[in-house]
C-alpha cells in the first residue's frame, strides 16, 4: 500500500490533479446536470421534476453559504472549518 502511494506522489497524474483542482467542483456540479439529462425521462414527470428541483435548491443553498463564509459570519462554528 505504501509503494502505491509513493508512485501516486511522484505520479504525472498527481500534477494534473493538483493544477486544476480548482475547476473540479464545477465540472462534477455540470456533470450531474448532463448525467441528469440523459438518465431522467420527461420533464413534466413529478419525479424528474423533484430531482431538477432538489438540485437546484441544493445549488442555491451551497453558494448561500460559500458567500457567507466569505463574509466571515461563521467564525468559530461548524461551517468554518
Amino acid at each position: 500500500m505504501k509503494r502505491t502511494l509513493v508512485k501516486f506522489r511522484n505520479s504525472r497524474f498527481r500534477k494534473i490533479i493538483r493544477r486544476y483542482e480548482k475547476y473540479a467542483p464545477i465540472t462534477f456540479f455540470i456533470g450531474g446536470f448532463i448525467f441528469d439529462t440523459l438518465t431522467l425521462g420527461r420533464v413534466d414527470r413529478f419525479y424528474d421534476l423533484v430531482v431538477l428541483c432538489l438540485h437546484m435548491s441544493f445549488l442555491t443553498l451551497a453558494l448561500y453559504l460559500y458567500n457567507l463564509v466569505d463574509d466571515g459570519e461563521w467564525k468559530n462554528t461548524w461551517l468554518e472549518r
